[in-house]
């Protein structure tokens, strides 16, 4: 489990009492600046307040710097600036608040879950509802036509001899003269010739006699795909007619009748887990994934980006301090030796090498003013972004001095599984090839025929002539019908070539392999970053420990030349040179600090969980630190670092 370390009690304290000493003495020395402002003034109390007099000292210097005679020429164009104070927390908060990365990141993610919930949409049911309404009327259609009128001569053979009898008789065969007694039956009033007439106009007609016939429909369709490529449909339709008699003259009194059909699609190919139907909402599912490992991307990134503008603000801001202080101690310096050599106790060449050292020490007042403003330039952008809030404006780092005295416990191959499973971008990587396998394994089932097997089942009531009273018996009927038919099929498909589907293929093939090599470069530089996160971070907690050191004998060593110089056996060059061993020696270990938390900041980011490291380096208090491990060791934590 990673966690942290703290340095050595003894070795704090006496940092702590060096940098308080050294800090009384040059500011002793520093010609105080007699208009304040008041924001600063508000730093300066507040620091003091909770108890970090070397944070509250360092506010008022920046001000005292401000609006000093003697100022550095950068600072004429901050004449009278307001001096924020920025610690870790507000950066953090400032950066995630503003970031235009972020906020871009973080609209990709809500429109690839918009488009995950667009792609699952096709597995919703889909509910069709149709009223239609059908009349049906038929006129009279008259056909013209002409007939001819024949007059009607019966002339029949005699049934015994075949002979033909006279016009208008007719003699019954023998058995039905036997039975009814009747011998030939004869026609009167024969006209004997024929009688011509005129042809004779014929009407045909087809009208209803009913009258329009009206045809009311309903209709439910439920229709669904399912995600492993079957899709259904189930329909419900029932049928008013207003018809009273059919055309044999039957009445027709029950004109409600309702039909049912179930019709199932199965593709045998098609089918499973990586069916066509179900791709584009799996990668949906995955893109929403990879947005937000994306979005983690972005938080991981920036927050890097600040710790390192912050660390470069406290490294400048320290750096203008210790260069002000030198320039001040190599005045006393040249003053004592311009009074010495009025005295005659130095030679001009000693009045030239004091000389050359003043100028020299105000150049470097001079170049880490201007390193100072650009950082403090930097970090004031990255915490507002809007350029009128540069302004008027110079920061100081605030709440700094217990985030830079822990470092963390670093194991080489937690460190590197933890970076394989949390780094954003190898995740990003690994969830685009899963989006490739997705679409290469549903090219490869496409290769096969199309393969289709469907079955229906119609359940219908017959209307034609009756049907029931009332809708509601018509529905509660259905399953009793008068009529019912099965339909089985199969759809046999396949494209003469297949070159479409074949180059499809070819292309998720490629993808694939990109994805994959993608995803192995990324691991490949995480784990490169890891380790050379790991090695600055070890060399850097060495060059500290040693830092130490020298910063302890530089401290004893001015001691005993301050020892010296109360029995007079010490110059003042020697005072001040030891005073200068002592600077430098804080300079080193100031610079070893800030290079364990650079190289921390490297390797949290390195393993992607810089977002959730930054709370515990901002807690303000001991009570908010074990409040955040409590979550932590709870498993709760990933709630407050989302």
């Amino acid at each position: 489990m990673m966690g942290y370390r703290a340095v050595s009690m003894s070795a704090c304290r006496r940092a702590v009492f060096s940098i308080r000493y050294v800090l009384w003495l040059g500011l002793a020395m520093l010609p105080l600046g007699a208009q304040a402002q008041s924001e600063t003034q508000r730093v300066a109390d507040m620091l003091a307040s909770e108890g970090d007099a070397n944070e509250a000292a360092l506010a008022q210097l920046i001000q005292n710097a401000l609006t000093a005679d003697d100022a550095p020429a950068a600072f004429s164009a901050y004449s009278g600036s307001q001096v924020v104070g920025l610690n870790p927390r507000e950066i953090a908060l400032r950066v995630l608040e503003r970031n235009l990365a972020i906020e871009d990141a973080r609209s990709n993610r809500d429109l690839a879950r918009q488009a995950q919930l667009e792609a699952r949409a096709v597995f919703d049911p889909v509910l069709n509802l149709n009223v239609g309404i059908k009349r049906t009327d038929s006129f009279d259609r008259t056909v013209t036509g002409t007939v001819s009128a024949r007059v009607f001569y019966p002339q029949y053979e005699d049934p015994v001899s075949n002979e033909l009898l006279e016009p208008g008789v007719i003699v019954l065969p023998e058995l039905v003269q036997d039975d009814t007694g009747i011998e030939k039956i004869v026609f009167n009033n024969l006209q004997e010739d024929r009688e011509i007439r005129d042809d004779q106009t014929i009407f045909a007609s087809k009208e209803d006699p009913n009258g329009a016939q009206t045809e009311t429909t309903f209709d439910v369709v439920l229709e669904q795909a399912t995600p492993w490529g079957v899709t259904y449909d189930f329909s419900f339709g029932t049928v008013h007619k207003e018809v009273f008699y059919d055309n044999r003259g039957n009445s027709f009194d029950a004109p409600w009748a309702s039909t049912v059909l179930f019709n199932v699609e199965v593709p045998v190919n098609d089918f499973g887990e990586d069916a066509s139907v179900a791709v584009e909402s799996r990668v949906a599912a995955l893109e929403e994934q990879r947005q937000d490992w994306l979005l983690k991307t972005r938080i991981n990134g920036s927050l890097q980006t600040a710790a390192l503008a912050y660390l470069e603000l406290i490294n400048r801001t320290e750096q203008l301090r210790i260069a002000l202080q030198m320039r001040e101690l190599t005045q006393t310096q040249y003053e004592a030796t311009r009074k010495r050599f009025r005295g005659r106790s130095v030679t001009t060449y000693d009045v030239s090498q004091i000389e050359a050292e003043l100028a020299q020490a105000r150049a470097n007042v001079e170049s880490a003013a201007e390193a100072y403003l650009v950082a403090s330039d930097t970090l004031l952008r990255l915490s507002n972004g809007h350029p009128d809030f540069l302004t008027g404006r110079v920061a100081v780092p605030t709440g700094y001095s217990a985030w830079l005295q822990s470092t963390l416990a670093v194991n080489l191959d937690q460190a590197q599984q933890t970076a394989l499973s949390q780094r954003p971008e190898l995740q990003v990587g690994m969830l685009a090839v899963a989006q490739a396998e997705i679409r290469q394994k549903n090219a490869t089932l496409r290769l096969r025929p199309d393969i289709r097997l469907k079955a229906g089942l119609e359940l219908a009531q017959n209307g034609t002539v009756y049907g029931y009273d009332s809708v509601f018996d018509s529905v509660a009927n259905v399953f009793d019908p008068d009529s019912s038919s099965i339909t089985l099929s199969g759809e046999y498909r396949y494209p003469l070539g297949n070159k479409a589907i074949k180059a499809n293929k070819a292309i998720a093939d490629a993808q694939r392999d990109a994805a994959g090599l993608s995803e192995q470069q990324a691991r490949r530089q995480v784990e490169q970053e890891v380790a050379n996160a790991v090695n600055a971070l070890e060399t850097a907690m060495a060059v500290k420990s040693h830092a130490e050191q020298q910063l302890d004998s530089a401290d004893k060593a001015y001691s005993s030349v301050l020892r010296l110089s109360r029995a007079g056996s010490a110059t003042q060059n020697q005072i001040i040179n030891a005073l200068r061993s002592l600077q430098q020696a804080r300079i080193t270990d100031l610079d070893a600090s800030l290079a364990i938390k650079r190289a921390e900041a490297q390797l949290l980011a390195a393993q992607g969980s810089i977002d959730r490291q930054y709370a515990t380096w901002v807690a303000r208090n001991a009570f908010e630190t074990w409040r955040l491990a409590a979550l932590a060791q709870r498993g709760d934590f990933r709630f407050f670092v989302q």
